[in-house]
């Protein structure tokens, strides 16, 4: 298994590349795991937006995304669930 982490525990992490994506092409990958904690939403959902919009260029590999976001309250997530 082939991964990228990107995170200040990246020097533990065994057969990843450590560091930081840098000019790595995240779309080359076939799937995504974006794991983000609190406001790193923001974030999270921009990888995603760019990850969606090139693949509908055809310019993604990316098939399957998991998305992980860890909030210290679930109350604060209501606004995006649709079941609320």
């Amino acid at each position: 298994m082939r991964c990228l982490a990107d995170c200040h525990y990246t020097r533990d992490v065994d057969r990843c590349h450590a560091g930081g994506p840098g000019h790595t092409n995240l779309a080359s990958f076939s799937a995504a795991m974006i794991v983000v904690g609190g406001s790193g939403i923001t974030f999270g959902l921009s990888v995603i937006k760019d990850l969606v919009d090139k693949d509908l260029k055809g310019k993604s590999r990316v098939k399957v995304i998991e998305f992980i976001w860890t909030v210290p309250d679930a109350c604060k997530s209501a606004f995006l669930l649709p079941y609320g």
